[in-house]
C-alpha cells in the first residue's frame, strides 16, 4: 500500500508484514505515486510532466523493491497461453 497526498514531500509504502518504508519525494511526483496500482500500466501513461523524473522515480523504486515490471501491457491477459 502507499499512503501520499497530492503535492506531498512524502510517500509511506507499507507491506503486508506491517513493515513501511518512508520516502522524501518532490510534490512534482507525488501524483505519479498516487497512480500506482497492483494493476500493469504503462509507464507512459503515468502522470508526471517531465518523462525523465517519471523514468528517475519509477527507477528508484524499483531499487527499493517497491514496484514490480510487468512484461505484458495492461490490455494483454495475465494468462498462460493454451497448447
Amino acid at each position: 500500500t502507499c499512503f501520499c497526498e497530492e503535492g506531498s514531500r512524502e510517500a509511506i509504502f507499507g507491506r503486508a508484514d506491517g513493515r513501511c518504508m518512508r520516502m522524501e519525494i518532490t510534490p512534482s511526483s507525488s501524483k505519479l505515486i498516487r497512480s500506482l496500482t497492483d494493476t500493469p500500466q504503462w509507464v507512459r501513461d503515468l502522470p508526471c510532466s517531465d518523462s525523465f523524473e517519471r523514468l528517475c522515480i519509477l527507477h528508484i523504486l524499483l531499487d527499493a523493491g517497491v514496484i514490480q515490471v510487468f512484461l505484458r501491457g495492461p490490455e494483454e491477459s495475465l494468462e498462460m497461453p493454451q497448447r
